[in-house]
């Protein structure tokens, strides 16, 4: 699993990229600092979800898909606690986004608004305590579930409480937005829109039946790849579904909320799980992450130019360089103006990180990347890692079959 320096690599890594100097467009416009923001948003799957008293048992922070359970008031939205504990998120303790915003990184249970522990009695174990690193806590509200895919228009639900993110973003502008608003300057430049989503499509969406070929020796549910007609097949696929996360998504955000600043992170080395690092036919494959990286990259240049406008289209990928993105749109209409405000995208680069660490694990302190503990979520693990025939937990890379 990723221990608390790892994490906090990928959050140093993600602040500095925010808060850095970026170069002015023509029209003197800046990308938004991290420094001013005061409230992070977030959306995706079990990469990001935080337990919540209001949610959903190992899913959520608040409600999920079953009747009388998507909607919430007022009140059960601003009373509902993160709880913060080794099984509190799919990260065995604290995950980037508590990490991020120094909120939830010590037992409790903590209110979004302020990210300071109402009862904390020791520190989640093999985590650093949040006292120690000294950055303010920003505030937190997450509507990442656990299991979820981007939207049923394109793959089935995992269960039927399952919340897509296209309804977790709905479910925020109908009822949370309304409620949270006021908080939030005018402007909205003190509000970061966190998505980190992909994980569960890329692994769900499948060749057709007749061009699948099963092999014993790749991981469950895996299918063999050619790389011609099969990849082309599925770079439609995931266009279909990047191409619908900013059209249903991340646009009424902007439209709707007024959100300007967004941060979006790429998929982790899927093609190396545990289950794929072995197998002949690996699903998804190497190629198969890297296409869904390279479409998301691509649509989200494309949404901020649409915006923006050519002037404007700049974004902010560290390893990556934005010149590799081309946009499949229609030129953009021109500049910004006062009634269409300038919007901020940056996407971080998480996989060339995870993959650069795992091409040199002992370096980084790990020692076993090619599988898991059976027993990681037992929170007895971390002391007596030994009784369940175990290393260290902080020693493996994987805390499980598709979590870190």
């Amino acid at each position: 699993m990723l221990s608390s320096k790892y994490l906090l690599v990928l959050v140093v890594q993600v602040s500095c990229a925010i808060a850095a100097p970026a170069q002015l467009p023509p029209d003197g416009t800046s990308r938004f600092s991290w420094d001013e923001i005061e409230h992070v948003i977030a959306f995706g799957d079990s990469y990001t979800y935080i337990q919540g008293t209001a949610g959903r048992q190992n899913y959520s922070f608040i409600g999920d898909y079953l009747p009388g359970n998507f909607t919430f008031n007022p009140e059960k939205l601003l009373n509902d606690k993160i709880v913060a504990n080794y099984s509190g998120t799919s990260a065995g303790g604290p995950n980037w986004i508590e990490f991020l915003t120094n909120g939830g990184v010590e037992p409790g249970t903590y209110t979004p608004s302020s990210c300071r522990a109402s009862t904390s009695t020791s520190r989640i174990p093999g985590h650093r305590s949040s006292n120690q690193n000294g950055r303010q806590p920003r505030e937190l509200w997450d509507f990442a579930f656990a299991g979820a895919n981007y939207a049923e228009e394109f793959l089935p639900l995992h269960h039927d409480y399952t919340v897509p993110m296209v309804n977790q973003t709905r479910q925020y502008l109908s009822y949370a937005h309304p409620v949270l608003s006021p908080r939030f300057r005018k402007d909205k430049k003190d509000v970061l829109v966190a998505v980190w989503i992909g994980i569960n499509d890329i692994n769900d969406i499948k060749l057709p039946t007749a061009d699948t070929t099963p092999t014993p020796t790749a991981a469950a549910g895996s299918t063999t790849l050619s790389r011609g007609g099969d990849l082309a097949y599925l770079a439609e696929k995931y266009d279909a579904i990047n191409a619908a996360l900013f059209e249903q998504s991340i646009t009424p955000l902007y439209k709707e909320a007024g959100f300007t600043n967004f941060l979006f992170i790429n998929l982790p080395p899927y093609d190396r799980t545990p289950g794929n690092v072995l197998a002949l036919n690996p699903y998804p494959s190497k190629a198969m992450v890297d296409l869904w990286n390279r479409s998301l990259e691509k649509h989200m240049t494309a949404f901020q130019q649409r915006i923006n406008g050519p002037q404007h289209g700049d974004t902010n990928i560290p390893s990556r360089s934005s010149s590799s993105s081309s946009s499949s749109s229609s030129p953009p209409p021109g500049p910004a103006t006062r009634s269409r405000r300038a919007v901020s995208t940056l996407l971080y680069d998480a996989n060339t990180l995870l993959n650069a660490i795992l091409d040199n694990p002992l370096k980084h302190g790990f020692w076993n990347t090619l599988t898991t503990c059976p027993d990681a979520k037992n929170p007895e693990v971390v002391a007596h890692p030994w009784k369940f025939g175990c290393l260290p937990v902080e020693r493996y890379f994987w805390f499980d079959a598709g979590h870190m």
